[in-house]
């Protein structure tokens, strides 16, 4: 590579892929051909039986999740209750510097929220940790 160049000439760059694992087949970037894919997640794993259990305990119905709720944007709320269009956002990673409390994420949330209200929703934010209390918080709006 030239001094003050950016970019590395063909050859350097085969001669670098070579050495790295990162491009070597059977690697995780490249799998081989003969390694079975992994199974997909369940939808909502555990924390749907949690938050099952949660509404049942509390006497409201399960929620629908991952519910898209804008007409035009991606935007999906983690729980949901579209009927009496009451959702539950659960923000994770509060403690780790996660995606909901860095600037672009949370003004990415923001944006999201302040969309629900204009269209209607009553959205209601908890924690991981908080979800039996966001739960309640859901059942008491519903009797509201």
């Amino acid at each position: 590579m030239t001094r003050g160049a950016l970019r590395f000439t063909e050859d350097e760059y085969r001669t670098h892929a070579a050495k790295s694992d990162r491009f070597k087949v059977g690697t995780v970037n490249r799998p081989a051909a003969d390694t079975p894919a992994a199974p997909p997640p369940a939808s909502g794993g555990a924390s749907l039986t949690l938050i099952d259990a949660l509404c049942k305990e509390n006497g409201i119905w399960p929620p629908e999740c991952e519910f898209r709720f804008h007409p035009r944007r991606k935007w999906r709320f983690d729980y949901s209750w579209s009927d009496v269009m009451i959702a539950l956002e659960v923000e994770g990673g509060i403690w780790t510097q996660g995606r909901h409390t860095r600037g672009a994420g949370f003004l990415a949330d923001m944006e999201k929220y302040n969309a629900a209200v204009l269209l209607g929703w009553r959205v209601l934010r908890t924690t991981p940790d908080k979800l039996a209390d966001g739960v309640k918080s859901v059942r008491l709006l519903m009797l509201a």
